[in-house]
């Protein structure tokens, strides 16, 4: 049955406590609050904690102190939710990044999924916040086409939009500080391996604010791929992720082959004073298929989206995202040789 057409079983509304960590994102952290205190939620049963590892630390309106609770730390975000979960009032924690803003339905139609017991984390849709910014738009149009694909049982989700059952999460002993990102990952796997389900609803919103930016983004992709070398190593089954899809893995090895080839036209040039035809054809066939792909994709992005603007940006963004990427996995791998990745 799909999450969105269960009847809500449970014994009137549970409690729930929202966590948002924060690093210095003042220009949304209080648009993401001031949506957490209107959606459809009684305020009693609802319990909100921002966890703050600015510099200067953050402070909010007086008009918020009734309903939020801020805890100042200098920790990642793994860190602080872990030092927060003892603190926990509620039956259910709900966490949303800072750069997003909730739909005003958003926590209820979380809650849908633990209507099945075997449930233990429910995630739900990611869209465009700043949709005004062709970059950001194009981000948007990639991300939600892979969420929206997702099947109603998944193995992980972004803590962009994830509730879990706070005696689940205790009894996993929180998140895992040894990664700066991909935590949420590691999560769901553990829910997983702990005989429980992760379940998605697409009817669960939140408003991303995405980097709007091409230097921001490749910031955000080189620290995910960085920290991706020890989720990996750690046993996450890259074959069975919802997230990360085989034709975005199966792109970023086709541009590392293209490389390899093209450096080894290089090297036979340089060393041995030759033209390797054979290699030289095959780095830039490799190369066409490539870029034309990249191409490709942004032309049906812009029509599927009636957007020109993007036929530009789309292919931009994914190129951005596979020197990221390249660039994040072997620092990753230096630091693990060098034994300073936990650094």
């Amino acid at each position: 049955m799909d999450l969105t057409d269960r009847v809500n079983v449970m014994d009137g509304d549970p409690t729930v406590t929202v966590m948002i960590p924060t690093k210095d994102s003042q220009e949304t952290i209080l648009d993401c609050i001031k949506s957490v205190l209107s959606i459809d939620y009684p305020p009693e049963k609802l319990e909100i904690l921002v966890l703050d590892a600015s510099s200067p630390p953050l402070t909010l309106h007086k008009n918020f102190k009734d309903r939020v609770a801020v805890f100042n730390g200098d920790y990642s975000a793994p860190a602080a939710y872990n030092s927060v979960l003892p603190l926990v009032k509620g039956e259910i924690v709900a966490l949303i990044d800072s750069d997003a803003i909730a739909d005003r339905a958003w926590l209820r139609q979380l809650l849908k999924g633990f209507t099945d017991q075997q449930v233990g984390a429910v995630g739900g849709h990611i869209k465009t916040w700043n949709s005004q910014n062709p970059l950001a738009r194009s981000i948007g149009y990639e991300l939600e086409g892979r969420y929206l694909r997702m099947p109603n049982q998944i193995l992980r989700i972004s803590t962009s939009n994830l509730a879990i059952r706070k005696e689940i999460l205790v009894r996993l002993g929180g998140f895992d500080e040894t990664l700066q990102t991909g935590y949420d990952a590691k999560l769901g796997l553990d829910v997983n391996r702990l005989g429980y389900m992760v379940a998605f609803n697409p009817a669960a919103v939140v408003y991303h604010h995405h980097r709007p930016s091409l230097g921001r983004f490749f910031h955000q992709q080189r620290a995910y791929a960085l920290h991706d070398v020890t989720l990996y190593l750690k046993g996450f089954p890259i074959r069975s992720d919802n997230v990360t899809s085989p034709w975005m893995l199966a792109e970023l090895v086709g541009w590392l082959l293209a490389a390899a080839l093209g450096l080894a036209t290089l090297m036979t040039a340089l060393v041995w004073n030759a033209f390797a035809a054979p290699a030289a054809f095959s780095f830039f066939s490799a190369i066409t298929f490539l870029v034309a792909s990249l191409i490709l994709r942004g032309l049906r992005t812009a029509v599927a989206q009636r957007d020109p603007v993007v036929l530009v940006f789309y292919p931009v963004m994914l190129a951005t995202r596979v020197v990221a990427w390249v660039v994040g996995g072997f620092e990753g791998l230096i630091r693990l040789a060098r034994g300073t990745h936990g650094a």
